[in-house]
């Protein structure tokens, strides 16, 4: 019988403090809701699932998605991006997956 794979799921938690604004198609709030569903059946306490920290992307990584043009752009737009948030979620007191 094969080895059994892990699965692996990036921490979200440090994401989830943050807003990327109304117009942008990534909704962190849905990623709380999912955090909380996989703790409450406890499956991020399974042998076979792996929780790896968050970190930034490379830019060869991030070239696999975006242009060199978006990339290039990302600076003038929101600032220094690796150093910085791009907006603090201040909407609501308690966001899934913080508690």
């Amino acid at each position: 019988m094969p080895a059994r794979m892990k699965t692996t799921l990036v921490d979200p938690r440090h994401l989830m403090r943050f807003d990327f604004g109304d117009a942008h198609p990534f909704k962190v709030y849905r990623l709380g809701l999912f955090y909380d569903l996989c703790a409450h059946y406890k499956l991020l306490e399974r042998q076979d699932v792996a929780i790896v920290p968050l970190r930034e992307a490379t830019e060869a990584e991030a070239m696999r998605f975006h242009s060199q043009g978006y990339l290039e752009a990302l600076p003038r737009q929101h600032g220094d991006v690796g150093s910085q948030p791009v907006r603090p979620r201040a909407r609501h007191d308690r966001q899934p997956g913080l508690s």
